[in-house]
């Protein structure tokens, strides 16, 4: 199944999504005002906890090569998103 999940558009806010274990991303983007991340899940999972961040280009922020992924990039007008997952929680 596919399953969508909503990040409401606050540049440099972190978000704790509970998504099933083992949810395969496989796109970010943008509906709406909201940025979506669309997953292959197993409904019947059990679930865990993942951590997400929305930055802005030109915007400083924590970035950890072995605990930073990059999942999307969402332009919304004149502004560009890049969304992260952080691996293991901020």
């Amino acid at each position: 199944m596919i399953y969508k999940y909503t990040l409401p558009l606050d540049e440099g806010d972190k978000y704790i999504k509970s998504m099933p274990e083992d949810a395969e991303i496989i796109h970010v983007g943008a509906q709406g005002s909201l940025i979506c991340i669309w997953a292959v899940i197993n409904p019947l999972a059990e679930h865990e906890d993942r951590f997400f961040q929305i930055v802005g280009t030109g915007i400083q922020f924590n970035w950890s090569e072995d605990k930073s992924v990059h999942w999307g990039t969402v332009q919304m007008g004149a502004f560009v998103w890049h969304v992260f997952e952080q691996v293991g929680g901020f």
